[in-house]
Parts: structure tokens; C-alpha cells; sequence
């Protein structure tokens, strides 16, 4: 890798026109599909919902379950503030920061290597698949804090001033890391502390002027915390919720810690599953309890009965809480379908590549000290492999699957294109051979997986690219400023559910979605009394069954939807498994009128449910009509014996 003793190696502008070439390249490739498809468990509608909750007075935390921290919508909540409620200002809002993502990443590739058609390259494929749509803070804070990392530590600067600028940018990033994720604020706070010790042997510069960058930004670390925390704690004084922005950052400490410690037991010979969480312990805090009519707060337990006489029982057996697990590693080379193979070689790779190349790292730490000249390289990749390893554990030990294995590619593909450049460099001077045959075997396995992964995240909506826009859309519109361009079979399931929820439910009405269905309420216009709008068997709260009936009783929504999705790809994840109490009370209690977007809907208005047919302006569902499934063409078929029976599928579905 050639680390450059200017911004672009005496060749600025064409490392601007390269920047202004992905811009353009990004607007045209998000123009084409930026309002193409609606997820109904997409996550754009949980971030629209909460900051429609906030705008309209809730308190974050307090009355309303944000799972992130507070900076993950208050963006949102201030275009609301200038748009209104808009779905489409969602929509642009993230496509910016993956157009930004591939910007920070082709700078930080150009930066560290001078090689402009390799920084392109990683522009180009950061544009093509950026991610899970929605939660594209992730993939953009896994860049930045890289790119801005390399400044500090890992390359040249005229002056130490401008070096001590950059600390001052990385720092004020840490602290919004902070605000937007915690766990990443943690351990992009660890890679900076570590960075600052390394830097006094492997960074750039005098001893004077190394000692002066590591003690300079050990100071503004805390300094930028404060700064970029004051205005958000000033905010939650102001909302009440003070108390409870602050407890998150103790609980998520405490959180990290008994997972370490879980894993470090589970880990020992002899043990099994150590990815699955523990049941007692969740990120997600406990269902809050809700004040009955009288007044009193009521959370009723296994075997009480509730207002109408029923009662309520939770089962004797434990709730499976088993989620999605890596696939074997066989998988890579025997399993039977080539997407299969595909999807196992693109979760394991990178570990194998980031063990690969940490252990070289680790094996030249004695030789850089003593070698000026490949500090820098070192000291560079080092901060790109641990940026990268900083998004590997939400993917590795909780969801493996496509979406969360997009969001960890985008500083990996930076830290590929490091790792590209090195080789290159081994292979253009005379070398040993052996030397020179690994620099052309890695660049091989770099072209080989980063091929796989683009044609494969190219045909996954769930991984935010292109695929996401089916042939002949039609236009789709809702409430809130959904617009939305689906096929015409799926525009036909939404615009039945929007009538008919509509129909049923008034603009005060509550409509509830299990387990999780937050688009619904976005596009309805229709609140929801959820707390926390997701819920699956892995996080579900004892006495969940209870609960979620004691609701219902006290707060009779009028429109209830139920989809039988296995969440997290387990039978024992799916609603009709791990809350079948409820869905027996929804089905005694309540009337089922349809099988719209994948869902069954209930209906608490008996008198109307003659002209469901009115409602839709046309026929209801058929059995064997086609649904909305956005991340697979699978099909999905209302039972015959509705009442009894609950609908199964072969969905595989990725939150």
C-alpha cells in the first residue's frame, strides 16, 4: 500500500473529478429506484413512526421504545418539522448518507493509496450496494469514523495543525456515534484509545509531534463527548427524559459486559449455542404496564382473568427464544443451491480475511518499529481492520444474514481496497516469489468475494440496491407522503389494506400490528398504543400473553393485523407459536375479515364486516392470490379453516 505524502499524489483534480463522478453516478443509480417498493416490517416505517411520536410530544424512552439512541430520528424529526410526516423525505434522507458512505470511502481508499481507479472502484461498489435501507447510519458511521481514524493516526499531514484539526472531527464523530448507536460508540471509543497508544511507536511524524497527537486527542475525546452531548441532555431536560437518556448508556455498559462474559463461558469446551442470547437479558427493556379504566395500572399474570371473563393462560413450557444461526461452514462449498453457497461465503469470508490479516498485523509489529518506513501501511490497515470488526458482532453472533452482512461490507470494502493496494504494491517490485505469489492470490480472493457479493447484494432488495425495483411498477399513494411503485398485484394488496383499514378504524382508532408492522401505521395515519412497536419470540417479555390481551381489553384497537412470519427464520419464532394465547383471544373476540400484504386482519366493528367486499372496492382475497413478500418470491396462502388454522409459509424474512 502506498501511503502519499499529499491529499491525492500530485493529482488533486482528478481525485475531485473522481468524487464528482461517484456523486453523479449515485444520484442517477438511487434516482432509479428511490421510490420503488414498501416494506410493511421495514424499518423506515419504525423511524417514521417514532419521530411522528416525538414530533407530536412523546417523550423518547419514556413513551415510546427507541432501540437506538436519540440521534437515529431526531434528524427525521426535524424534516417533519419543515415537510410534515413524510415518507419520501425518509426515503431521501437515508439515500443521502449512502450517497455520503461511498464519498468518505473513496476518499479514505484514495487518501491511503493514490491509486484513483481503486478508490473508484470502492466508490462504485459502496453505490451499489449500500446496505439495508433505513439503518444506513450504520454502514456511513463504520466509514467515517475509518476515514476520519486514517487522518489522525494513519496518514501523512503538512502540519501538525491540520492533523490536530482532524482529532477534533474524529472526536465530535465518536460522540455522535454515541448519540446514534451505543454499542458502536463503544467500540470505536476502544479502537480510538488503542490507536492513541499505537500512535506513539507506529504514528506519523516526530516523537514530539506523535506524543502531541495522541495526548491532544486523548483530551478531546471526553471534551467532544460533552459538546455533542449537552444540546441532546439540554433537549431531554427539557422533555423529561433525562434520566432515562442517561441510564441507556449504563444499561448498554452492563449489556456488553454480561454478553462478554456469556460468551467467554459459553465459548469453553463442552458448550452449544453460545450465539443465542439469554433469555433473562435483552436489549429491549420489558413491556410497560397500562392504567385500566379505573385508573389503576394493570398487568395481569398467567391465570388471572380479564375483563370479559377469559382467562388467560401462558403454558407450562418455556418460549423457545432459539433465533437464526450461522449456516454450517460446509455450506460454503456443499450446499445444494448456489445462493446457499453464496450466502455462507460472504458471511465467513470476512472473518477468515479480517484472521488472515490481523495475524500478519500482529506478526510485523516488531518489524514496523524498527522500519520507518512501513509504519504507516501498518499502522493504516491496522485502523481499518478494527473499524471493520466493529460492525462484525451484530451480524456474526446475532442476525446472520444478508441485510446486517451489507451493513458490516461497507468498511470492509474500504479496508479490502487497503489490503488491494498493498498487494499491488508487493507485486510491482522485484520480490521473492513466495511474496509475490500471496499478493497475487490475495488480490484474486478480493476480486473473487467482492464479485460474489455485489451479484449477490444486485439481487437483494434486503441489501438496499437496485434490486428493490420490480418490472412494470405502477404508483402506489398513502398517507403521510407514501409514495410508493409496486408491481400492479402488490399495489392491488395494499391499496385492499389501506381501505380497509381506513374503513374500520377512524382517525383516533388504534391499529396494532403483530409482531412488528410499522409501515402499516405510517401509511394509515393510524396510532398505535405499543410502546414498543416490535416484539418476537427472542424478546418477548413474560407474561407476554397476558399482557398483550390486558391492552387489547383496555384499549380495544379496531383493527388488528397478525403475520405468521417466522422472524427470525426458527418455526418457534413464528406468532402463532410464541403467542398463541393472543392470537386465540384475537380470533374468539375479534372478526377476521382478510389476508391482505401477508397479513390477517381483524376487525373489532362486528356491524360492518358484511361489507368488507365495499371496503376493498372489490373481491376479497382468494386463497392462492399473490402477496406482497419483499425479500423472497415465495408465495403465501390463506387456510382454509381460518378459525383453527394458522397460515404457514416458507417466508424468509430479514429485520
Amino acid at each position: 500500500m502506498v501511503v502519499s505524502s499529499s491529499p491525492f499524489t500530485g493529482r488533486k483534480s482528478f481525485g475531485v473529478l473522481g468524487l464528482i463522478a461517484i456523486l453523479v453516478f449515485a444520484l442517477c443509480y438511487y434516482g432509479s429506484y428511490a421510490l420503488s417498493g414498501l416494506d410493511i416490517m421495514g424499518e423506515g416505517g419504525t423511524v417514521a413512526i417514532i419521530a411522528q411520536r416525538i414530533l407530536q410530544g412523546q417523550r423518547p424512552i419514556v413513551d415510546t421504545f427507541l432501540g437506538y439512541n436519540v440521534l437515529w430520528f431526531l434528524p427525521i424529526v426535524g424534516l417533519f418539522k419543515i415537510f410534515g410526516p413524510n415518507f419520501t423525505a425518509v426515503r431521501l434522507f437515508f439515500f443521502a448518507l449512502c450517497t455520503l458512505t461511498a464519498l468518505l470511502g473513496y476518499r479514505a481508499v484514495l487518501r491511503s493509496t493514490g491509486r484513483i481507479w481503486l478508490a473508484a472502484m470502492t466508490g462504485v461498489l459502496l453505490v451499489l450496494v449500500p446496505g439495508m435501507q433505513f439503518r444506513n447510519y450504520m454502514g456511513f458511521l463504520g466509514v467515517a469514523n475509518l476515514a476520519c481514524l486514517l487522518e489522525v493516526f494513519g496518514l501523512p499531514q503538512p502540519r501538525l495543525r491540520r492533523r490536530l484539526a482532524w482529532a477534533v472531527v474524529a472526536a465530535a464523530l465518536l460522540g455522535i456515534t454515541f448519540l446514534i448507536r451505543l454499542d458502536l460508540g463503544i467500540f470505536f471509543l476502544l479502537i480510538a484509545l488503542a490507536g492513541t497508544v499505537l500512535n506513539l511507536g507506529l504514528g506519523q511524524g516526530s516523537r514530539a509531534a506523535r506524543l502531541a497527537t495522541s495526548g491532544t486527542f486523548l483530551v478531546l475525546i471526553p471534551a467532544m463527548f460533552i459538546v455533542t452531548h449537552e444540546p441532546v441532555d439540554r433537549y431531554a431536560a427539557r422533555h423529561g427524559f433525562r434520566s432515562q437518556f442517561w441510564a441507556q448508556y449504563e444499561y448498554y455498559v452492563s449489556y456488553l459486559e454480561a454478553r462478554a462474559r456469556e460468551l467467554a463461558t459459553k465459548l469453553r469446551p463442552g458448550t452449544t449455542d453460545w450465539r443465542s442470547p439469554r433469555t433473562e437479558l435483552s436489549v429491549r427493556p420489558a413491556l410497560q404496564p397500562v392504567a385500566n379504566t379505573t385508573g389503576a395500572i394493570d398487568h395481569p399474570q398467567s391465570g388471572q382473568t380479564v375483563q370479559d371473563g377469559t382467562t388467560v393462560q401462558e403454558g407450562k413450557t418455556e418460549v423457545d427464544r432459539s433465533i437464526r444461526s450461522l449456516p454450517p461452514l460446509r455450506d460454503v462449498f456443499l450446499a445444494k443451491r448456489s445462493k446457499q453457497r453464496e450466502l455462507a461465503f460472504i458471511i465467513y469470508y470476512p472473518v477468515v480475511a479480517a484472521v488472515v490479516i490481523g495475524t500478519v498485523l500482529l506478526g510485523l509489529l516488531v518489524l514496523a518499529f524498527r522500519r520507518p518506513s512501513v509504519r504507516a501501511p501498518l499502522f493504516s490497515l491496522s485502523i481499518a481492520l478494527a473499524s471493520t470488526l466493529a460492525l462484525f458482532p451484530q451480524y456474526l453472533f446475532f442476525r446472520p444474514d444478508p441485510p446486517h452482512v451489507s451493513e458490516m461490507m461497507c468498511p470492509f470494502m474500504v479496508f479490502a481496497g487497503l489490503t488491494a493496494a498493498l498487494a499491488l504494491a508487493l507485486c510491482g517490485k522485484p520480490r521473492p516469489a513466495w511474496l509475490r505469489i500471496t499478493a497475487l492470490l490475495w488480490l484474486a480472493l478480493t476480486a473473487v468475494h467482492l464479485g460474489i457479493y455485489t451479484r449477490y447484494g444486485l439481487g437483494r432488495p434486503s441489501m438496499g440496491s437496485i434490486a428493490i425495483k420490480q418490472p412494470h411498477e405502477v404508483k402506489f399513494t398513502a398517507d403521510n407522503g407514501v409514495i410508493a411503485y409496486l408491481p400492479p398485484d402488490q399495489k392491488m394488496q395494499f391499496q385492499q389494506l389501506y381501505r380497509l383499514i381506513h374503513r374500520y378504524a377512524g382517525p383516533d382508532d388504534y391499529v396494532i400490528c403483530y409482531p412488528y408492522g410499522p409501515t402499516v401505521n405510517f401509511m394509515t395515519n393510524r396510532p398505535s398504543y405499543q410502546w414498543n412497536l416490535y416484539v418476537d419470540n427472542a424478546t418477548r417479555p413474560d407474561g407476554f400473553d397476558a399482557y398483550a390481551i390486558a391492552q387489547i381489553e383496555h384499549y380495544r384497537p379496531a383493527v388488528v393485523l397478525v403475520d405468521d412470519v417466522p422472524m427470525n427464520e426458527t418455526p418457534s419464532s413464528r406468532f402463532s407459536v410464541w403467542a398463541a394465547p393472543t392470537l386465540a383471544y384475537l380470533r374468539q373476540h375479534y372478526h377476521y375479515v382478510g389476508f391482505y400484504v401477508r397479513n390477517e386482519v381483524y376487525v373489532h366493528d362486528f356491524e360492518h364486516v358484511e361489507n368488507a367486499t365495499n371496503a376493498t372496492s372489490g373481491k376479497m382475497p382468494q386463497m392462492k392470490s399473490p402477496l406482497f413478500v419483499r425479500f423472497e418470491d415465495t408465495t403465501h396462502q390463506q387456510p382454509e379453516n381460518f378459525r383453527s388454522v394458522s397460515p404457514h409459509s416458507a417466508l424468509h424474512l430479514w429485520r
